[in-house]
């Protein structure tokens, strides 16, 4: 028999992807420790590797460093003994979770909010940020910090004549500003905190955090954002 003189078309190996919103090095990033406002982007009903029922919880950073990052959670809920953590999240997320059934609706759990508190975590051989616990963000108001305080920071005079940060006339720049550590910003009342977040311009708002804990953690996220975080 004649050998036929076409060659077989080679298969397409072509492979659509679609890497929208794919970070490298395996989805990791690295912002500083601390607690930031994060709200739900999104919840699935799925099964854990031991096929257990579970809700895989994402959320999105709403300020600092943590801003637009994602961050994973998962509540089993399945067998039943494993229900307090959900408990405790939807509880912190403002639901009113009854001592008995409850049909929730995942869909409304959307834009719900909490306080993440951050944590380095080793993934693939390197240092990333994941969420390792959460709280109410109505949380009690007299929260006390859990840093012992070192003294009240003094406001700096930018210049020995006194003058301030102004644009001084004839168009010059304004005065360069002092790097402040994590420790000062820990030390400082509330008051303080609210001088330095208008001198220094940081995209904070204060009353949205409830204690002075986190809103130290908020400061020095904005510090570290404009590299005005000092050792």
């Amino acid at each position: 028999m004649a050998r036929s003189s076409a060659r077989r078309k080679a298969k397409d190996r072509t492979v659509s992807l679609d890497f929208t919103d794919v970070e490298s090095g395996g989805g990791g990033f690295k912002i500083p420790e601390g607690d930031y406002r994060m709200a739900v982007a999104s919840v699935e009903d799925t099964e854990s590797d031991a096929g257990n029922s579970m809700f895989k919880w994402t959320f999105e950073g709403k300020e600092g460093k943590a801003k637009g990052k994602k961050f994973y959670l998962y509540t089993v809920y399945d067998p039943p003994d494993s229900l307090w953590k959900l408990r405790s999240l939807l509880e912190a997320l403002g639901v009113d979770v009854p001592d008995g059934p409850l049909d929730l609706d995942l869909d409304e759990m959307a834009d719900l909010e909490i306080i993440g508190s951050v944590g380095d975590e080793e993934y693939q051989n390197k240092t990333t940020s994941k969420l390792q616990d959460f709280s109410s963000v109505d949380d009690d108001a007299g929260e006390e910090d859990d840093e012992p305080k070192k003294g009240k920071r003094k406001a700096k005079k930018d210049d020995d004549d006194g003058e301030e940060d102004e644009p001084k006339k004839g168009g010059k720049k304004k005065s360069k500003l002092d790097a402040v550590s994590s420790e000062e910003v820990k030390a400082m009342d509330d008051d303080e905190m609210a001088d330095l977040v208008e001198r220094y311009d940081l995209d904070v708002e204060l009353k949205e955090h409830k204690t002075p804990r986190r809103k130290a953690s908020a400061i020095i996220a904005a510090l570290e954002e404009k590299e005005l975080l000092g050792d």
